[in-house]
């Protein structure tokens, strides 16, 4: 059985704002986008989204379409001028 350790991660990302994910092959980068989308679900701790629990200890409490957010995932070669 395969088993994945998240970090404990506290961040406050205001309205409109973005953020980028950055780590080594197998970090987890993924799994925690899979997790803000809804797709996957924390085994343990808390997910909020302006102050609402959408997800706790492996339970999905507000579906993905009813989240508000968007995002998405890209490659640095898409972006080999940067």
């Amino acid at each position: 059985m395969k088993s994945l350790h998240l970090l404990i991660l506290t961040s406050n990302i205001e309205n409109e704002e973005r953020f980028g994910i950055l780590g080594p092959s197998g970090a987890g980068k993924t799994t925690f986008m899979r997790i803000i989308a809804g797709l996957d679900v924390p085994s343990s701790g808390e997910l909020y989204f302006d102050d609402k629990l959408v997800a706790s200890n492996g339970k999905l409490l507000v579906p993905p379409e009813d989240r508000g957010h968007s995002g998405f995932h890209c490659k640095f070669t898409m972006f080999q001028k940067l």
